[in-house]
């Protein structure tokens, strides 16, 4: 699977296999996954549903150093830290929810050349996805998720 990933997306530079929580989120969100959602067993993510000040559902993905910075749970409108809904392992929410994106979960550990390259390269999610996505042209779509993952 992670072959795949790199077969059609990676090296052959084409928008099939997004990498990263951030892309992930995209393609979820517009419904585009169909064949895999590709996880690193060990993955140390935490999904957070946070509540703003005007009561919007705000979700944000963490490591734990990203955990750290504090600046990423303040309400912008408020200047007050939002308040914590859910705090989730990003892995524990996956196996609930991937059934819902169309997709299968498959888990890759480091312990090979390719899944090794995978984890550390790109962060250890990907996906392969239905249609080609230009995620780029997405990003400049707005800026609705201001505060997801940065």
């Amino acid at each position: 699977m992670v072959t795949k990933i790199f077969q059609t997306g990676v090296y052959a530079t084409q928008p099939n296999s997004p990498l990263g929580i951030k892309r992930n989120r995209r393609g979820a969100n517009i419904s585009l996954l169909a064949l895999a959602l590709i996880v690193f067993e060990n993955l140390d993510v935490t999904r957070w549903t946070l509540k703003s000040s005007s009561g919007i559902s705000v979700i944000l993905h963490t490591t734990k150093l990203q955990e750290q910075n504090r600046e990423q749970f303040m309400d912008k409108e408020s200047s007050q830290e939002m308040e914590i809904i859910e705090q989730t392992p990003f892995l524990e929410w996956l196996a609930e929810k991937y059934k819902d994106f169309g997709a299968t979960l498959e888990f890759v550990t480091d312990r090979s050349g390719e899944g090794n390259q995978f984890v550390r390269g790109f962060g250890g999610i990907g996906a392969i996805l239905r249609y080609r996505v230009n995620f780029e042209q997405l990003a400049d779509m707005g800026n609705e998720d201001e505060y997801y993952d940065g």
